[in-house]
């Protein structure tokens, strides 16, 4: 009899923080909720779900922009993605990806890094801008220390 009771009292008590995680959803952080639903953009931009994706693409966009990504869908497929912050806060926030994908016509593995500005406007997430980054160059090493030499003088003769 005390077995059936210990297995119900340990289930429940491994159980109850997953159902209060779940149910406590709705009090998540502005930064929480965008992590949720930039990963579920992009998700739906892997497997190519573009008019799911267009939800957080401003209205005034999203005709054009899914018709975009439908054309580039033809030629390009994104093998995996990794997400991570560069910018978290509660009314603007800046992602960067690491896309990995190929063209469809040379099946070569390609690598892209892109930002997203993302925009907190009455209580919904909108993508502002997603677009390719390439970082700066550092500048060439010097070898020597620059010479200062003071201006020719004229020579008095």
């Amino acid at each position: 009899m005390k077995r059936p009771v210990i297995l119900i009292l340990t289930t429940l008590f491994l159980l109850g923080p997953v159902s209060a995680g779940c149910a406590g959803s709705g009090n998540m952080s502005p930064t929480e909720k965008l992590k949720r639903i930039a990963y579920r953009f992009n998700e739906n931009v892997r497997w190519q779900r573009f008019e799911h994706a267009s939800k957080n693409v401003p209205l005034e966009r999203r005709e054009i922009w899914v018709a975009a990504m439908e054309r580039a869908a033809h030629s390009l497929r994104i093998v995996e993605y990794e997400m991570r912050p560069v910018l978290l806060t509660e009314d603007v926030s800046i992602l960067e990806l690491d896309l990995t994908y190929y063209r469809m016509h040379d099946h070569v593995i390609a690598h892209q890094r892109r930002r997203q500005v993302w925009k907190n406007e009455e209580g919904g997430w909108i993508l502002k801008s997603d677009k390719e980054y390439v970082r700066k160059k550092p500048a060439e090493p010097v070898d020597n220390f620059p010479d200062l030499e003071a201006p020719d003088e004229k020579k008095e003769g």
